[in-house]
């Protein structure tokens, strides 16, 4: 009788993990985001877990997720930086306001995106913490405030 999914997938983390998180962690230079990465190469294995035990080569497909992985994360990062939300907070200040993010808020972010980017730029939340408070994975965390500063900058832009 052959191994059960749980042990199928156990033994392919344990034999990989380490080696994936060795090759995020010198593409991205930051272990916590490359254990985040790795994790969620696994995370996506495990929803095809049926499939993917089939698979010819699956430490092979991990790496080659992650690497796609990999590659989102580091677009993200550029395009970060195009437009510092931080300058684009200092450009609309009020002087009739208090110097906060949450007096330059738009009408068209949603109640989350503002409390993303309040939390992210007053509060210091983690990725992690914010995830946390909303009840979602640390990469759709980092994703919904990517979008949130997209939408804020982008106002800011207009304005």
């Amino acid at each position: 009788m052959g191994k059960s999914n749980n042990e199928w997938f156990d033994e392919l983390y344990l034999e990989n993990a380490s080696k994936l998180i060795g090759f995020a962690t010198h593409k991205l230079n930051d272990s916590e985001i490359a254990k985040e990465l790795v994790h969620e190469a696994f995370v996506i294995l495990l929803a095809k877990i049926d499939k993917m035990r089939s698979h010819s080569n699956p430490a092979g497909w991990l790496f080659l997720t992650l690497k796609n992985l990999i590659l989102n994360e580091m677009r993200m990062v550029r395009r970060k930086r195009e437009v510092p939300l931080n300058e684009a907070v200092v450009s609309t200040k009020d002087d009739a306001f208090p110097d906060t993010l949450s007096n330059t808020m738009p009408s068209n972010l949603s109640e989350e995106e503002k409390s993303l980017l309040i939390w992210f730029y007053e509060d210091g939340l983690s990725h992690k913490e914010m995830a946390d408070r909303l009840g979602i994975s640390e990469g759709a965390c980092r994703t919904r405030l990517f979008r949130a500063r997209d939408k804020y900058r982008k106002h800011v832009e207009k304005s």
